[in-house]
């Protein structure tokens, strides 16, 4: 397991309060219950209604044509229109079940008493199975139980105190160390207009000596606050990048079921003291954590699917992505790391010399030059440059350069005898590391085009190790436009996050910014560099890129799967398939990383255009986004960034939200639909050429005139 995996956490955010219970300088403890002492597995607590319908639908309690969602939509309103019709009637909002559900529609269940306590006891059934514990907030109740400090739960809620004490009993919650539950339906009033002060008068304990735990900023700190008692949030302050928490919260909405996403991260964040307030650490806990939780849970089911009993986790994230792989399904298919990077796996592919080899083996994003075909073959650097010219090849000469070199049979045949000297040094590696259930090979990696399973393919069919190419199989993270067009050209490419077509914005997004989750996942360990003739990797000494921003963000993301893996789903139903397998829910997260990616705050911006990135080759170390050296954004609109080029700048709108506003802005609204060229349309005047001179230059005076 990689190291951000195995370092201990540091003190939680709840330290604070253990030491005011351990020194004694509270006399009560007051604790809220929902989204601090207990949660439910949906995004809102509206959301567990979506369940709710399907059960009552399943036992015949609502008519057929009453849909799960309309249901929920439905008791959210009865409980509104209870509320309403009690200020009228009691001068207060608060309301119980009984109330809410006398509002619910006529047509839909019958009318009389015994009939509606049916309905009143499914409800109280499902949340009581649905209702988890945070560990933290338990803890805190059990230390001041035993410290001799009095402890009080206050809930602002729609069950009476019987009935939420019997729903916590079936939770886990340590009801021996509570002393009293108060709730807003029966005091009639809510915490922030009064029940929490009632509370600490009730207790006879002076304010400045109660502690109030709550996730709420107005129902619990503000209340606590206002009354002079102390407060500890239940919760992080801010949040930095909710882009994917945001969209998993649209699909709870209409499948009732979050897998717990919302609770978890949240408690992952908690755990995680000081970090969890960090934009790098939130980063990788509530966007790589949920997208790569997923992924891990896809890639072991799709290989037991396919019926093979390894997974080949390639490049130098194969070790993260098999780490993670293990966590979330331990007795899955076993995962194998295999060293592999296109710069040496291509280089080994260059069968016959073919164009299309050629340009795989010499593809980077640095402009392509005579001495990258002598440093990848070690062939003549002066008769390269006398097929494709010394100088440095631009991108549109650049397939005919390789054109010109696969025509030249004297350098080409170089190239061929190199690849298959390294092709022999890779395959001496590969048949020790490579273990094909029933002659079929399953890959893994993060994305994007495919070019190493390629690679790998036509080796080991022309070098007699697998005898069909259909059975090497790539199980990707997201494929980009080349990873599709290999798909659809036959190849067996498979994505988990949704890969529709090549003008998907979203699919766009991501391909152009690949970076962030390729360093996300990349360990601390070099690039590979060549195969020694022994068959052993000879990688680079170290990762020069590994930050310690990055290595904090990978923890956070070790620390959300480990949480999400520990969930286990409670349902009267087996389940028919894994939530997390479900297309919709996968669309969600390809959304949610996508605005991630586009749309990032200024603070997370600045947290991860730090982060560094090494070329193909090993030979370059850049920053994803360096707003000092990019003083060029500060004049560019949304109509001009298909002009800049990745090799000037890796993160675009990390740039934008740390350099420029404006563009950041422009940049968010396209990737929510807009058309880049109404938001910045071109001037009347057209293009104009700006001179700059020093001031007091004889030349700005010239032109001046």
């Amino acid at each position: 397991m990689s190291d951000a995996a195995t370092d201990q956490a540091p003190d939680d955010a709840y330290e604070p309060a253990r030491e005011l219970i351990a020194e004694r300088k509270i006399d009560l403890l007051t604790c809220d219950v929902f989204d601090t002492l207990v949660w439910r597995p949906v995004a809102r607590p509206r959301d567990l209604f979506v369940e709710l319908g399907r059960r009552l639908t399943s036992a015949g309690l609502l008519p057929p044509h009453v849909q799960a969602v309309d249901f929920a939509g439905g008791r959210h309103r009865a409980e509104y229109a209870a509320r309403l019709a009690n200020r009228r009637q009691q001068g207060s909002l608060e309301c119980n079940l009984d109330d809410i559900w006398a509002q619910m529609p006529g047509s839909w269940l019958a009318d009389d008493d015994p009939r509606r306590q049916r309905y009143i006891q499914a409800e109280l059934e499902l949340e009581g199975e649905q209702l988890r514990t945070h560990p933290l907030a338990c803890e805190l109740l059990r230390l001041a139980h035993t410290a001799g400090i009095a402890t009080a739960l206050v809930s602002d809620t729609y069950f009476t105190s019987t009935q939420l004490r019997r729903l916590l009993e079936s939770a886990g919650v340590p009801l021996d160390a509570v002393d009293r539950i108060d709730v807003s339906c029966e005091a009639k009033l809510p915490k922030y207009e009064g029940l929490l002060k009632q509370v600490i008068e009730d207790c006879s304990v002076i304010p400045s000596r109660v502690l109030h735990l709550g996730d709420n900023p107005i129902a619990d700190i503000a209340a606590a606050t206002d009354v002079g008692a102390r407060a500890q949030l239940a919760d992080v302050a801010d949040r930095w990048s909710p882009a994917v928490l945001d969209s998993i919260e649209r699909y709870s909405s209409q499948s009732g079921d979050d897998m717990g996403v919302t609770a978890l991260t949240r408690s992952t964040l908690l755990s995680a003291g000081e970090s969890g307030q960090r934009a790098d650490y939130q980063f990788g806990a509530t966007v790589g954590g949920p997208v790569l939780h997923g992924f891990a849970r896809w890639v072991s089911a799709s290989a037991e699917r396919f019926g093979v009993d390894t997974i080949h986790c390639l490049l130098r994230e194969g070790g993260v992505i098999a780490d993670l792989v293990d966590t979330v399904r331990p007795d899955g298919p076993s995962t194998r790391t295999v060293h592999a990077s296109r710069w040496v796996n291509m280089r080994a592919a260059v069968i016959s010399g073919t164009p299309e080899e050629l340009f795989r083996a010499l593809a980077r994003k640095a402009q392509m030059q005579p001495s990258h075909v002598t440093a990848a073959f070690g062939v003549d650097q002066r008769l390269v440059e006398q097929v494709i010219d010394a100088s440095p090849i631009d991108d549109a000469q650049r397939v005919e350069a390789i054109h010109q070199i696969a025509e030249h049979d004297e350098l080409r045949g170089q190239i061929v005898e190199a690849s298959a000297e390294m092709r022999t040094r890779l395959l001496r590696y590969l048949d020790t590391v490579l273990d094909p259930t029933n002659g079929r090979l399953v890959l893994c990696d993060i994305g994007w085009g495919g070019t190493i399973q390629e690679g790998l393919r036509d080796i080991l069919v022309h070098e007699g190790r697998i005898a069909d190419p259909n059975n090497v199989i790539g199980l990707y993270l997201m494929l980009s436009q080349a990873g599709l067009e290999r798909r659809y050209s036959g190849q067996r490419l498979y994505s988990y996050l949704p890969a529709r077509s090549s003008v998907d914005p979203q699919l766009t997004v991501i391909a152009r910014n690949p970076e962030i989750l390729e360093q996300l996942c990349t360990p601390d360990q070099g690039t590979l560099l060549d195969i020694a003739d022994d068959g052993s990797p000879v990688c680079a000494e170290h990762d020069p890129t590994m930050t310690p921003s990055r290595l904090i963000a990978q923890k956070a993301v070790f620390d959300a799967v480990r949480s999400l893996s520990a969930f286990e789903p409670r349902n009267e139903t087996d389940q028919p398939r894994d939530p997390w397998l479900d297309m919709n829910l996968r669309s969600a997260l390809l959304e949610g990383l996508a605005t991630s990616l586009q749309a990032p705050s200024p603070e997370l911006a600045r947290s991860l255009s730090g982060w560094l990135h090494d070329d193909l080759g090993g030979d370059a170390v850049v920053p994803l986004a360096a707003p000092d050296d990019l003083e060029f954004l500060s004049f560019v609109n949304a109509a001009e960034i298909s002009e800049i080029d990745m090799r000037d700048v890796f993160w675009l709108p990390g740039a934008a939200a740390t350099n420029n506003p404006m563009l950041a802005e422009q940049l968010a609204a396209v990737e929510r639909g807009a058309d880049a060229e109404r938001l910045s349309p071109p001037s009347p005047a057209g293009q104009v050429s700006v001179a700059i001179f020093e001031p007091g230059n004889d030349e700005a005076v010239a032109l001046s005139r």
